[in-house]
């Protein structure tokens, strides 16, 4: 788990290499270099897309399609949608 200052250097690298490229994804890959935890978010409701579902039979190498990502009618999802509107 990282400390305090290798959180605020991550960072200050992160707004650096922002600054130059303009591409969030360059900044986020530096957190993992000072042992900061990344994981993909869903854009609007910002909880994290879990990996997909492995699938068993071989057939998918990535996981099972449409697996590992929150469904319209997930209940996180609603509750999250209901406490912003509040």
């Amino acid at each position: 788990m990282p400390g305090a200052a290798d959180f605020t250097l991550a960072v200050r690298e992160a707004i650096e290499v922002y600054a130059k490229t303009g591409r969030l994804g360059d900044a986020a890959l530096l957190f993992p270099k000072h042992d900061v935890a990344t994981f993909p978010c869903d854009p609007v409701t910002k909880v994290p897309i879990p990996r997909r579902d492995p699938d068993p039979t071989g057939k998918f190498k990535r996981g099972i399609p449409g697996t590992g990502r929150r469904q319209e009618g997930d209940l996180r999802s609603h509750r999250h949608h209901a406490m912003v509107e509040e």
